[in-house]
Parts: C-alpha cells; sequence; structure tokens
C-alpha cells in the first residue's frame, strides 16, 4: 500500500528532542531537508498509540507519511522500524546512522555520531576492526 512509484519522496527527521537522538549529527541540517530518496512512500498512518515517529517523508500530492519510528511494547521489548532502504538510500551518510543507531537503540545501547560511526568503518575496511573468528 503505496503511493505511485519514481515521485521521489523528501525526507525531514521529526521535529522533537527524540529524533535528534537518532542523528544528532543531522538534526534539522539542510543535508538531511534535501535528502529524497527513490524508494516508495508507504501509506501507514495512523500510527500505533505510543509510537515515537523519527523520520517522514512526503511528495507533492500528499501530506507527510512516517519512514521511521520506535515503539516499546508493555513488556520492554524494542522495535524499531524504517521504510528507507532502496539502494541508493544506503550510499547516505544520514542513512547510515539513522540504521545504525535504530539498531542500537532496539539493543538499548546509546547513540553513535557519524565521525565515531566512520572511525569504525574505516577501522573494519582497513581490516583493523574487530572481527569474529
Amino acid at each position: 500500500n503505496h503511493y505511485p512509484n519514481e515521485l521521489n519522496p523528501q525526507v525531514s527527521i521529526a521535529d522533537n528532542d527524540y529524533a535528534a537522538l537518532f542523528l544528532p549529527d543531522v538534526a534539522q541540517t539542510a543535508a538531511f531537508s534535501q535528502f529524497k530518496t527513490l524508494g516508495s512512500l508507504y501509506r501507514v498512518s495512523p500510527l500505533k498509540n505510543g509510537t515515537r515517529v523519527i523520520a517522514q517523508a512526503s511528495i507533492d500530492t500528499a501530506g507527510p507519511e512516517p519512514i521511521a519510528w520506535t515503539y516499546m511494547r508493555f513488556d520492554g521489548g524494542r522495535s524499531a522500524y524504517t521504510s528507507l532502504g532502496h539502494k541508493d538510500d544506503f550510499e547516505k551518510a544520514e542513512f547510515q546512522q539513522l540504521l545504525l543507531n535504530m539498531v542500537r537503540w532496539s539493543v538499548d545501547m546509546p547513540p553513535m555520531d557519524q565521525k565515531t560511526m566512520q572511525q569504525h568503518l574505516a577501522a573494519y575496511r582497513s581490516g583493523h576492526g574487530r572481527q569474529r573468528k
């Protein structure tokens, strides 16, 4: 259930302090406000009460739809979701940081800034990162 393809939704983070936890380096910056995805915009509204929106996207013919959010169940279980994931999205540092910090939140770890994330990636790519045997 999504809007027609090839509309290039415009992504923006939600206007709240919670969203800034997941994107500490790009919260409401010009770089993120220019982020367009080539993926489809899914119709997901309304979300369940208690869901916390991190990012949303819109197209010319429709208002914003949530595209990244978290939810904590009554038993403490954590769920994180994003509908982003077009192959070009993975090239964007903002999306990489969002995805990493959503996973970290899911396992109750603190968020990671882009500089630290890039240092870890560089170490991994050079063969000096921690690798399992």
